[in-house]
């Protein structure tokens, strides 16, 4: 069986781009209230997520041409799935930043939308994966070794250690400037997931 290629390579050039942006963010933070609600930071983390979120909808599209396919059906149903968390994550920026500028009402209207929205992929989910996946063990298996799950498990990490950041929990200082970072790096993470959505595993079985 042949090998399949391994992807740690190209990672390379995504995280220098984003290990300068949050250097330069957190130089910039010491002037600058990045981290202030509908601050740049929160603004930046949204733009992400929903570029995401537009990565994977391609990736969706591109896998939805060959659903007739078992692996395709397979790694279409794990995209819907995975799609949801940048749309989830672009709910929660929302709703502490209120960054869209609407009122009350407005913010609670697109929380709704989303969750909605969420709702109907998982949906759509389950139904490809009920039906056009025939050995979903094995598919599920190969899922769970492809690349995009692994940055997801590396985003869910680096989104723990904001967390600590925000509670000063693991020995870490409180740093409100260091848990927005440590959070655009997560969402990095999950675009990196997106670009890579629909790929093999990192090794054959």
């Amino acid at each position: 069986m042949r090998s399949e290629t391994r992807v740690e390579t190209r990672d390379t050039p995504f995280l220098i781009v984003f290990g300068v942006i949050a250097g330069f963010l957190l130089w910039r933070g010491r002037v600058l209230p990045l981290a202030a609600e509908n601050g740049p930071l929160e603004n930046l983390q949204i733009a992400v997520l929903l570029l995401a979120a537009g990565v994977f909808l391609d990736r969706i599209a591109r896998l939805a041409a060959r659903i007739e396919t078992p692996r395709a059906a397979a790694a279409l149903a794990y995209s819907l799935v995975l799609i949801c968390e940048p749309l989830i994550g672009a709910a929660r920026e929302t709703t502490f930043g209120r960054n869209l500028g609407l009122p009350p009402q407005g913010v609670t209207g697109v929380e709704v939308a989303l969750s909605m929205l969420t709702l109907a992929l998982l949906g759509a989910a389950r139904t490809i994966w009920v039906r056009k996946v025939p050995d979903r063990l094995a598919a599920c298996l190969r899922l769970l070794r492809s690349p995009s799950s692994l940055r997801i498990g590396a985003a869910v990490a680096v989104f723990a250690l904001s967390m600590a950041f925000e509670k000063g929990g693991l020995g870490l200082p409180r740093s409100e400037v260091w848990e927005e970072i440590v959070e655009l790096v997560a969402f990095g993470l999950i675009l990196r997931a997106a670009m890579l959505a629909g790929e093999g595993p990192v090794r054959a079985a």
